[in-house]
């Protein structure tokens, strides 16, 4: 059962953008959906967004790089839980099992810092 949104911003780093997707796909915990949201990005990011093959992927695309649009990402709270993140950022293999773990032991937490 999906329990949490996993946002990914990013515009114009196709090489970080790779590492960073695979570093969400390879977790040890399995059940979420990752939505890009792609800030009006080029060809070359846009290419790589193109070779994604997995059901858990959305691609969301903004004709034009635009702060406001960022803010999309709220509108993916239909699940328990929201983790945004951006296309520089890596996680180790067992960080959605962790944090996960650290929100449902205690329901009194609104906001786990990385």
């Amino acid at each position: 059962m999906v329990k949490i949104n996993i946002v990914l911003i990013t515009y114009n780093r196709p090489l970080y953008l790779r590492q960073a997707i695979d570093s969400i796909l390879n977790q040890s915990y399995i059940n979420f959906n990752l939505i890009i949201l792609d800030n009006g990005s080029d060809s070359e990011t846009k290419d790589l967004l193109k070779t994604l093959n997995d059901s858990r992927i959305r691609i969301v695309t903004n004709k034009s790089n635009s702060r406001e649009f960022i803010n999309d990402a709220f509108n993916f709270t239909n699940y328990e839980y929201l983790m945004l993140t951006h296309d520089d950022d890596l996680m180790d293999k067992n960080f959605l099992k962790y944090q996960l773990n650290k929100l449902e032991f205690n329901k009194q937490i609104h906001y786990c810092p990385t």
